[in-house]
Protein backbone atom coordinates (compact mmCIF):
# COMPACT_ATOMS: atom_id res chain seq x y z
CA UNK A 1 0.00 0.00 0.00
CA UNK A 2 3.24 2.49 0.93
CA UNK A 3 5.02 1.26 -2.33
CA UNK A 4 2.24 2.00 -5.17
CA UNK A 5 1.94 5.66 -3.48
CA UNK A 6 5.13 6.56 -3.14
CA UNK A 7 5.34 7.86 -6.93
CA UNK A 8 1.78 10.49 -5.70
CA UNK A 9 4.30 11.36 -2.95
CA UNK A 10 6.99 12.30 -5.36
CA UNK A 11 4.79 14.13 -7.55
CA UNK A 12 2.90 16.18 -4.77
CA UNK A 13 6.45 17.13 -3.61
CA UNK A 14 7.76 18.28 -7.00
CA UNK A 15 4.47 20.15 -7.52
CA UNK A 16 5.16 21.76 -4.14
CA UNK A 17 8.38 22.98 -5.17
CA UNK A 18 7.04 24.15 -8.21
CA UNK A 19 4.55 26.35 -7.11
CA UNK A 20 6.30 27.74 -4.13
CA UNK A 21 9.23 28.64 -6.69
CA UNK A 22 7.31 30.27 -9.23
CA UNK A 23 5.07 31.76 -6.46
CA UNK A 24 8.10 33.50 -5.00
CA UNK A 25 8.21 36.18 -7.44
CA UNK A 26 5.42 37.45 -6.13
CA UNK A 27 6.31 37.08 -2.59
CA UNK A 28 6.75 39.14 0.04
CA UNK A 29 3.49 40.95 0.51
CA UNK A 30 2.73 44.57 1.79
CA UNK A 31 5.12 46.53 3.84
CA UNK A 32 7.79 43.83 3.64
CA UNK A 33 7.73 44.14 -0.34
CA UNK A 34 8.82 47.79 -0.17
CA UNK A 35 11.90 46.85 2.00
CA UNK A 36 13.24 43.68 0.73
CA UNK A 37 16.56 44.31 -0.99
CA UNK A 38 16.17 41.08 -3.17
CA UNK A 39 12.32 40.34 -4.47
CA UNK A 40 12.51 37.71 -7.18
CA UNK A 41 12.44 33.97 -7.97
CA UNK A 42 14.28 32.16 -5.42
CA UNK A 43 14.40 28.56 -3.60
CA UNK A 44 14.78 29.03 0.26
CA UNK A 45 15.25 25.74 1.04
CA UNK A 46 15.42 26.22 4.83
CA UNK A 47 11.27 26.55 4.07
CA UNK A 48 10.97 24.34 1.19
CA UNK A 49 12.93 21.30 2.58
CA UNK A 50 10.93 20.77 5.23
CA UNK A 51 8.15 21.57 3.32
CA UNK A 52 8.45 19.05 1.01
CA UNK A 53 9.42 16.19 3.56
CA UNK A 54 5.89 17.18 5.43
CA UNK A 55 4.32 16.85 2.28
CA UNK A 56 5.86 13.12 1.27
CA UNK A 57 5.29 11.99 4.86
CA UNK A 58 1.57 13.33 4.85
CA UNK A 59 0.86 11.32 1.81
CA UNK A 60 2.84 8.21 2.93
CA UNK A 61 1.71 8.30 6.25
CA UNK A 62 -2.22 8.39 5.19
CA UNK A 63 -1.42 5.17 2.86
CA UNK A 64 0.11 3.46 6.07
CA UNK A 65 -2.69 4.26 8.09
CA UNK A 66 -4.89 2.83 5.16
CA UNK A 67 -2.92 -0.52 4.70
CA UNK A 68 -2.50 -1.14 8.58
CA UNK A 69 -6.56 -0.94 8.71
CA UNK A 70 -6.81 -3.06 5.98
CA UNK A 71 -4.03 -5.79 6.84
CA UNK A 72 -5.50 -5.96 10.89
CA UNK A 73 -9.27 -6.25 9.78
CA UNK A 74 -10.56 -9.61 10.03
CA UNK A 75 -12.64 -8.72 7.46
CA UNK A 76 -11.98 -9.95 3.72
CA UNK A 77 -13.83 -7.42 2.20
CA UNK A 78 -15.44 -3.66 3.11
CA UNK A 79 -18.68 -3.83 4.90
CA UNK A 80 -20.87 -0.84 3.68
CA UNK A 81 -21.43 1.73 6.87
CA UNK A 82 -24.96 3.71 6.92
CA UNK A 83 -25.42 7.06 6.72
CA UNK A 84 -28.19 7.82 8.91
CA UNK A 85 -29.35 11.07 6.38
CA UNK A 86 -28.78 8.79 3.13
CA UNK A 87 -31.02 5.98 5.22
CA UNK A 88 -33.83 8.11 5.73
CA UNK A 89 -33.79 10.19 2.73
CA UNK A 90 -33.72 6.87 0.51
CA UNK A 91 -37.33 5.75 0.84
CA UNK A 92 -39.36 9.02 1.08
CA UNK A 93 -36.87 11.02 -1.09
CA UNK A 94 -37.29 11.20 -4.90
CA UNK A 95 -35.15 8.23 -5.98
CA UNK A 96 -32.57 10.48 -7.62
CA UNK A 97 -32.16 12.50 -4.28
CA UNK A 98 -31.63 9.07 -2.42
CA UNK A 99 -29.13 7.57 -4.74
CA UNK A 100 -27.39 11.07 -4.85
CA UNK A 101 -27.35 11.88 -1.05
CA UNK A 102 -26.09 7.92 -0.57
CA UNK A 103 -22.94 8.10 -3.03
CA UNK A 104 -22.32 11.37 -1.01
CA UNK A 105 -22.55 10.02 2.57
CA UNK A 106 -22.63 6.78 2.84
CA UNK A 107 -19.42 4.66 3.06
CA UNK A 108 -20.28 0.99 0.78
CA UNK A 109 -18.30 -1.69 0.08
CA UNK A 110 -17.46 -0.53 -3.50
CA UNK A 111 -13.63 1.38 -4.28
CA UNK A 112 -16.04 4.85 -4.68
CA UNK A 113 -16.82 4.62 -1.01
CA UNK A 114 -13.43 4.99 -0.15
CA UNK A 115 -13.06 8.94 -1.30
CA UNK A 116 -16.54 9.85 1.37
CA UNK A 117 -14.30 10.70 3.95
CA UNK A 118 -11.91 12.73 2.69
CA UNK A 119 -14.27 15.13 0.29
CA UNK A 120 -16.30 15.73 2.93
CA UNK A 121 -13.49 16.55 4.55
CA UNK A 122 -12.00 18.73 1.68
CA UNK A 123 -14.84 20.14 1.60
CA UNK A 124 -15.65 20.79 5.12
CA UNK A 125 -11.93 22.61 5.36
CA UNK A 126 -12.78 24.75 2.14
CA UNK A 127 -16.01 26.55 3.27
CA UNK A 128 -14.31 26.17 7.27
CA UNK A 129 -11.17 28.01 5.52
CA UNK A 130 -12.77 30.52 3.26
CA UNK A 131 -15.46 31.46 5.61
CA UNK A 132 -12.78 32.27 8.51
CA UNK A 133 -10.50 33.76 5.95
CA UNK A 134 -13.61 36.36 4.89
CA UNK A 135 -14.62 37.01 8.41
CA UNK A 136 -11.15 38.05 9.35
CA UNK A 137 -11.19 40.23 6.42
CA UNK A 138 -14.17 42.03 7.48
CA UNK A 139 -12.11 42.65 10.40
CA UNK A 140 -10.05 44.03 8.76
CA UNK A 141 -12.09 46.22 6.36
CA UNK A 142 -13.85 47.97 9.37
CA UNK A 143 -10.75 48.83 10.93
CA UNK A 144 -9.17 50.32 8.01
CA UNK A 145 -12.99 52.16 7.51
CA UNK A 146 -12.86 53.08 11.15
CA UNK A 147 -9.81 54.38 12.22
CA UNK A 148 -11.05 55.24 15.88
CA UNK A 149 -10.45 51.30 15.82
CA UNK A 150 -6.90 52.42 16.48
CA UNK A 151 -7.27 55.47 18.26
CA UNK A 152 -8.32 58.01 15.90
CA UNK A 153 -11.45 59.27 17.07
CA UNK A 154 -11.36 62.51 15.78
CA UNK A 155 -10.92 63.99 12.30
CA UNK A 156 -8.93 67.28 12.94
CA UNK A 157 -6.34 68.44 15.20
CA UNK A 158 -6.12 72.63 15.24
CA UNK A 159 -3.01 73.80 17.47
CA UNK A 160 -3.92 77.25 19.20
CA UNK A 161 -1.98 80.90 19.31
CA UNK A 162 -0.35 81.05 22.15
CA UNK A 163 -2.83 84.05 23.20
CA UNK A 164 -5.67 81.09 23.23
CA UNK A 165 -3.49 79.01 25.85
CA UNK A 166 -4.52 79.12 29.26
CA UNK A 167 -2.83 77.60 32.60
CA UNK A 168 -5.25 74.22 32.44
CA UNK A 169 -6.47 74.47 29.04
CA UNK A 170 -7.73 76.67 25.80
CA UNK A 171 -10.13 79.33 25.59
CA UNK A 172 -13.33 78.28 25.78
CA UNK A 173 -14.81 80.95 23.44
CA UNK A 174 -12.47 79.25 21.15
CA UNK A 175 -13.76 75.75 20.98
CA UNK A 176 -17.64 77.66 20.50
CA UNK A 177 -16.25 79.36 17.40
CA UNK A 178 -14.84 76.18 16.25
CA UNK A 179 -17.67 73.94 17.63
CA UNK A 180 -20.84 75.95 15.69
CA UNK A 181 -19.43 75.36 12.56
CA UNK A 182 -22.25 73.50 10.64
CA UNK A 183 -19.58 70.75 9.55
CA UNK A 184 -18.11 69.94 13.16
CA UNK A 185 -20.09 67.39 15.28
CA UNK A 186 -17.66 68.17 18.62
CA UNK A 187 -15.10 68.94 19.95
CA UNK A 188 -12.68 69.00 23.04
CA UNK A 189 -9.14 69.98 24.45
CA UNK A 190 -7.09 66.98 23.97
CA UNK A 191 -3.80 67.75 27.10
CA UNK A 192 -0.65 65.91 27.10
CA UNK A 193 2.21 65.94 29.45
CA UNK A 194 5.56 64.13 29.77
CA UNK A 195 5.44 62.67 33.09
CA UNK A 196 6.65 59.76 35.40
CA UNK A 197 4.94 57.21 35.98
CA UNK A 198 6.01 54.39 38.50
CA UNK A 199 9.69 56.12 37.68
CA UNK A 200 9.38 55.93 33.59
CA UNK A 201 8.33 58.90 31.28
CA UNK A 202 5.43 58.36 30.30
CA UNK A 203 2.77 61.07 27.96
CA UNK A 204 0.10 61.35 29.55
CA UNK A 205 -3.62 62.29 28.25
CA UNK A 206 -6.45 63.98 29.21
CA UNK A 207 -9.76 64.37 27.15
CA UNK A 208 -11.92 67.32 28.20
CA UNK A 209 -15.17 67.72 26.24
CA UNK A 210 -16.62 71.29 25.75
CA UNK A 211 -19.27 71.00 22.45
CA UNK A 212 -20.01 67.68 21.39
CA UNK A 213 -18.20 64.00 22.58
CA UNK A 214 -14.82 62.76 21.57
CA UNK A 215 -12.82 60.61 23.74
CA UNK A 216 -10.12 58.18 23.37
CA UNK A 217 -10.68 54.39 22.17
CA UNK A 218 -10.99 51.90 25.05
CA UNK A 219 -9.81 48.21 24.06
CA UNK A 220 -10.31 46.72 27.40
CA UNK A 221 -11.93 48.02 30.44
CA UNK A 222 -13.05 51.17 31.02
CA UNK A 223 -12.41 54.87 30.49
CA UNK A 224 -11.40 56.57 33.54
CA UNK A 225 -14.25 58.39 35.63
CA UNK A 226 -13.01 58.90 38.84
CA UNK A 227 -9.49 61.23 39.80
CA UNK A 228 -7.79 58.03 41.27
CA UNK A 229 -8.35 55.71 38.00
CA UNK A 230 -6.81 55.99 34.85
CA UNK A 231 -6.16 53.84 32.11
CA UNK A 232 -3.52 52.66 29.99
CA UNK A 233 -1.98 52.10 27.16
CA UNK A 234 -1.26 48.13 26.18
CA UNK A 235 2.15 48.62 25.46
CA UNK A 236 2.74 51.06 28.58
CA UNK A 237 1.34 48.20 30.66
CA UNK A 238 3.94 45.85 29.44
CA UNK A 239 6.61 47.60 29.98
CA UNK A 240 6.01 48.65 33.54
CA UNK A 241 4.17 45.09 33.67
CA UNK A 242 1.15 46.31 35.44
CA UNK A 243 -2.48 45.47 34.21
CA UNK A 244 -6.04 46.23 35.26
CA UNK A 245 -6.76 46.68 38.89
CA UNK A 246 -3.01 47.53 39.77
CA UNK A 247 -1.80 51.04 41.30
CA UNK A 248 0.52 52.98 39.54
CA UNK A 249 2.41 56.68 40.58
CA UNK A 250 2.00 59.55 38.47
CA UNK A 251 3.39 62.81 38.63
CA UNK A 252 6.62 64.60 40.46
CA UNK A 253 3.38 64.38 43.47
CA UNK A 254 3.25 60.77 43.02
CA UNK A 255 -0.28 61.05 42.86
CA UNK A 256 -1.71 57.32 43.23
CA UNK A 257 -4.41 56.18 40.56
CA UNK A 258 -5.61 52.95 39.82
CA UNK A 259 -5.79 51.14 36.35
CA UNK A 260 -9.68 50.85 35.31
CA UNK A 261 -9.49 50.28 31.44
CA UNK A 262 -6.63 50.05 28.04
CA UNK A 263 -7.08 52.65 25.94
CA UNK A 264 -5.24 54.05 22.85
CA UNK A 265 -3.65 57.27 22.30
CA UNK A 266 -2.68 60.20 19.62
CA UNK A 267 0.13 58.95 17.77
CA UNK A 268 3.43 61.68 17.64
CA UNK A 269 7.08 61.46 16.56
CA UNK A 270 7.95 61.02 20.28
CA UNK A 271 5.45 57.85 21.65
CA UNK A 272 3.36 55.29 19.85
CA UNK A 273 -0.52 54.84 19.81
CA UNK A 274 -0.57 52.50 22.48
CA UNK A 275 1.64 53.81 24.97
CA UNK A 276 0.35 56.64 27.51
CA UNK A 277 -1.81 57.33 30.55
CA UNK A 278 -4.94 58.60 30.89
CA UNK A 279 -6.35 60.63 33.53
CA UNK A 280 -9.97 62.57 34.25
CA UNK A 281 -8.61 66.42 33.40
CA UNK A 282 -8.92 67.36 36.99
CA UNK A 283 -6.48 64.19 37.70
CA UNK A 284 -4.00 65.60 35.19
CA UNK A 285 -3.45 69.20 36.32
CA UNK A 286 -2.89 68.15 39.90
CA UNK A 287 -0.04 65.38 38.75
CA UNK A 288 2.31 68.50 38.40
CA UNK A 289 2.97 72.26 39.94
CA UNK A 290 1.34 74.56 37.75
CA UNK A 291 3.45 75.86 34.81
CA UNK A 292 3.18 78.99 32.06
CA UNK A 293 1.24 78.50 29.15
CA UNK A 294 4.51 78.98 27.33
CA UNK A 295 6.46 76.59 29.38
CA UNK A 296 8.14 73.89 26.79
CA UNK A 297 8.20 71.28 30.11
CA UNK A 298 4.46 72.15 30.34
CA UNK A 299 1.43 70.71 29.29
CA UNK A 300 0.29 70.73 25.52
CA UNK A 301 -3.19 71.38 24.67
CA UNK A 302 -5.19 70.71 21.20
CA UNK A 303 -8.47 70.83 19.75
CA UNK A 304 -9.80 67.39 18.72
CA UNK A 305 -12.12 67.99 16.04
CA UNK A 306 -14.84 65.54 15.01
CA UNK A 307 -16.66 66.47 11.55
CA UNK A 308 -20.47 65.24 10.88
CA UNK A 309 -20.74 61.71 8.97
CA UNK A 310 -20.50 62.23 5.28
CA UNK A 311 -19.16 65.97 5.18
CA UNK A 312 -15.82 65.48 3.07
CA UNK A 313 -12.82 65.79 5.71
CA UNK A 314 -10.64 67.99 2.84
CA UNK A 315 -13.55 70.71 2.61
CA UNK A 316 -14.53 70.37 6.18
CA UNK A 317 -10.89 71.20 7.20
CA UNK A 318 -10.69 73.95 4.62
CA UNK A 319 -14.21 75.47 6.21
CA UNK A 320 -12.57 75.56 9.89
CA UNK A 321 -9.80 77.46 8.48
CA UNK A 322 -11.27 79.94 6.83
CA UNK A 323 -13.78 80.85 9.77
CA UNK A 324 -10.80 81.26 12.10
CA UNK A 325 -9.40 83.40 9.78
CA UNK A 326 -5.74 83.28 11.16
CA UNK A 327 -6.60 82.32 14.82
CA UNK A 328 -5.16 79.29 14.77
CA UNK A 329 -1.72 77.92 14.42
CA UNK A 330 -2.43 75.18 12.52
CA UNK A 331 -5.01 72.87 11.35
CA UNK A 332 -3.95 69.05 10.13
CA UNK A 333 -5.92 65.71 10.15
CA UNK A 334 -5.76 63.27 12.28
CA UNK A 335 -2.45 60.91 11.84
CA UNK A 336 -3.77 57.45 11.81
CA UNK A 337 -1.65 54.93 13.52
CA UNK A 338 1.17 53.26 10.62
CA UNK A 339 0.34 49.75 12.25
CA UNK A 340 -3.10 50.18 10.54
CA UNK A 341 -1.60 51.27 7.07
CA UNK A 342 0.68 48.01 7.22
CA UNK A 343 -2.44 46.22 7.61
CA UNK A 344 -3.48 47.75 4.93
CA UNK A 345 -0.73 46.60 2.49
CA UNK A 346 -1.10 42.86 3.79
CA UNK A 347 -4.71 42.64 2.96
CA UNK A 348 -4.34 40.76 -0.43
CA UNK A 349 -2.51 37.65 2.05
CA UNK A 350 -6.29 36.70 3.08
CA UNK A 351 -7.71 37.09 -0.42
CA UNK A 352 -5.03 34.64 -1.83
CA UNK A 353 -5.52 32.40 1.25
CA UNK A 354 -9.39 32.12 0.59
CA UNK A 355 -8.97 31.56 -3.28
CA UNK A 356 -6.61 28.49 -2.60
CA UNK A 357 -8.71 26.83 -0.20
CA UNK A 358 -11.69 27.26 -2.64
CA UNK A 359 -9.80 26.03 -5.82
CA UNK A 360 -9.00 23.30 -2.99
CA UNK A 361 -12.40 22.27 -1.84
CA UNK A 362 -13.37 22.48 -5.74
CA UNK A 363 -10.82 19.96 -6.37
CA UNK A 364 -12.44 17.69 -4.23
CA UNK A 365 -15.74 17.45 -5.42
CA UNK A 366 -14.77 17.51 -9.37
CA UNK A 367 -11.99 14.66 -8.24
CA UNK A 368 -15.04 12.71 -5.87
CA UNK A 369 -17.56 13.02 -8.97
CA UNK A 370 -15.23 12.10 -11.77
CA UNK A 371 -14.38 8.46 -9.77
CA UNK A 372 -18.09 7.73 -8.89
CA UNK A 373 -18.61 7.63 -12.74
CA UNK A 374 -15.57 5.70 -13.23
CA UNK A 375 -15.86 2.95 -10.62
CA UNK A 376 -19.60 2.75 -10.55
CA UNK A 377 -20.29 2.43 -14.18
CA UNK A 378 -22.10 -0.70 -13.58
CA UNK A 379 -24.38 0.75 -11.23
CA UNK A 380 -25.20 3.43 -13.58
CA UNK A 381 -25.77 0.93 -16.51
CA UNK A 382 -28.21 -0.85 -14.03
CA UNK A 383 -30.25 2.19 -13.18
CA UNK A 384 -30.39 2.64 -17.16
CA UNK A 385 -31.71 -1.13 -17.90
CA UNK A 386 -33.78 -0.66 -14.88
CA UNK A 387 -35.53 2.88 -16.98
CA UNK A 388 -33.92 5.68 -15.74
CA UNK A 389 -33.33 7.94 -18.30
CA UNK A 390 -30.36 10.19 -18.72
CA UNK A 391 -31.58 13.36 -17.47
CA UNK A 392 -32.38 11.42 -13.83
CA UNK A 393 -28.51 9.89 -14.21
CA UNK A 394 -27.47 13.29 -14.82
CA UNK A 395 -29.34 14.58 -11.47
CA UNK A 396 -27.40 11.94 -9.29
CA UNK A 397 -24.30 13.72 -9.98
CA UNK A 398 -26.01 17.07 -9.09
CA UNK A 399 -27.54 15.84 -6.02
CA UNK A 400 -24.38 13.92 -5.23
CA UNK A 401 -22.74 17.26 -5.57
CA UNK A 402 -25.32 19.31 -3.94
CA UNK A 403 -25.10 17.15 -0.74
CA UNK A 404 -21.44 17.58 -0.26
CA UNK A 405 -21.34 21.06 -0.40
CA UNK A 406 -24.15 21.09 1.98
CA UNK A 407 -22.44 19.11 4.27
CA UNK A 408 -19.19 21.69 3.90
CA UNK A 409 -21.63 24.50 4.15
CA UNK A 410 -23.40 23.31 7.96
CA UNK A 411 -19.97 22.43 9.41
CA UNK A 412 -18.02 25.33 7.84
CA UNK A 413 -19.79 27.84 8.28
CA UNK A 414 -20.35 28.45 12.07
CA UNK A 415 -17.54 26.62 12.49
CA UNK A 416 -15.25 29.32 10.60
CA UNK A 417 -17.22 32.21 11.31
CA UNK A 418 -16.23 31.47 15.16
CA UNK A 419 -12.18 30.96 13.80
CA UNK A 420 -12.32 33.77 11.38
CA UNK A 421 -13.70 36.02 15.08
CA UNK A 422 -10.58 34.62 16.90
CA UNK A 423 -8.25 35.15 14.53
CA UNK A 424 -9.11 38.73 14.34
CA UNK A 425 -9.24 39.04 17.48
CA UNK A 426 -5.96 37.45 18.30
CA UNK A 427 -4.59 40.29 15.15
CA UNK A 428 -6.08 43.15 17.43
CA UNK A 429 -4.51 42.22 21.00
CA UNK A 430 -1.67 41.79 18.85
CA UNK A 431 -1.51 45.40 17.01
CA UNK A 432 -3.11 46.36 18.98
CA UNK A 433 -6.86 47.94 17.91
CA UNK A 434 -10.32 47.65 19.80
CA UNK A 435 -11.97 44.23 18.89
CA UNK A 436 -15.52 44.40 17.14
CA UNK A 437 -16.76 40.94 16.14
CA UNK A 438 -17.04 40.80 12.70
CA UNK A 439 -19.83 39.16 10.55
CA UNK A 440 -19.28 38.72 7.02
CA UNK A 441 -23.09 38.35 6.35
CA UNK A 442 -22.93 38.88 2.60
CA UNK A 443 -19.80 37.09 2.21
CA UNK A 444 -21.35 34.10 4.05
CA UNK A 445 -24.54 34.21 1.85
CA UNK A 446 -22.10 34.36 -2.05
CA UNK A 447 -19.91 31.49 -0.65
CA UNK A 448 -23.51 29.09 0.28
CA UNK A 449 -25.18 30.17 -3.08
CA UNK A 450 -21.39 30.13 -4.71
CA UNK A 451 -20.45 26.76 -3.83
CA UNK A 452 -24.00 25.12 -4.90
CA UNK A 453 -23.97 26.86 -8.39
CA UNK A 454 -19.88 25.41 -8.78
CA UNK A 455 -20.58 21.94 -7.29
CA UNK A 456 -23.63 21.49 -9.66
CA UNK A 457 -20.87 23.14 -12.74
CA UNK A 458 -18.80 20.32 -11.74
CA UNK A 459 -21.32 17.80 -11.89
CA UNK A 460 -21.60 18.24 -15.64
CA UNK A 461 -19.44 16.99 -17.32
CA UNK A 462 -19.14 13.50 -14.67
CA UNK A 463 -23.24 13.45 -15.57
CA UNK A 464 -23.04 13.70 -19.46
CA UNK A 465 -20.81 10.44 -18.86
CA UNK A 466 -22.32 8.97 -17.15
CA UNK A 467 -25.58 9.19 -19.08
CA UNK A 468 -23.70 8.35 -22.11
CA UNK A 469 -23.03 4.63 -20.92
CA UNK A 470 -24.31 2.06 -23.05
CA UNK A 471 -26.10 -0.24 -20.43
CA UNK A 472 -25.36 -3.26 -22.84
CA UNK A 473 -21.92 -2.86 -23.53
CA UNK A 474 -21.23 -2.28 -19.87
CA UNK A 475 -23.55 -5.06 -18.52
CA UNK A 476 -22.78 -7.82 -21.40
CA UNK A 477 -19.94 -9.73 -19.10
CA UNK A 478 -22.71 -10.26 -16.07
Amino acid sequence: TVVVHVLVAVLGAVATLAVAVAASRWFPIGLASKIDPDRGVHADWVALGPATVAVMAAVLGYAAAAGWRLTGSKRSQFVARRSTVATRLTPVAPLTVGLGTTMALRRGADRSSELVRPVLVGAVVGVLGVVATMTMNRGLDDALANPARAGATWDATAIPLPSDRTDTGINPARLESIGALPQVAGVAVVSRLVSEVNGAGVPVFSVQPDVGEVALTTTAGRAPAGGDEAAIGPRTADQLHVDIGDTVSVGSLHRQVRIVGQALFPADVHAGFDEGLWLTPNAFNSIEPPSAPDDPEGAFHMIAIRFRPGADPGAALSEVARAQNGSIADILPVEVPPELTNLRNVRTLPRLLATFLAVFAAAAVALVLGASVRRRRRDFATLRALGMTRGGTRAILNIQGTAIAVVGLVIGVPVGVALGRIAWQLVTERVPLDFVGPLALAAVVVIAVGALVVVNLLAVLPGRRAARLRPAEVLRAE
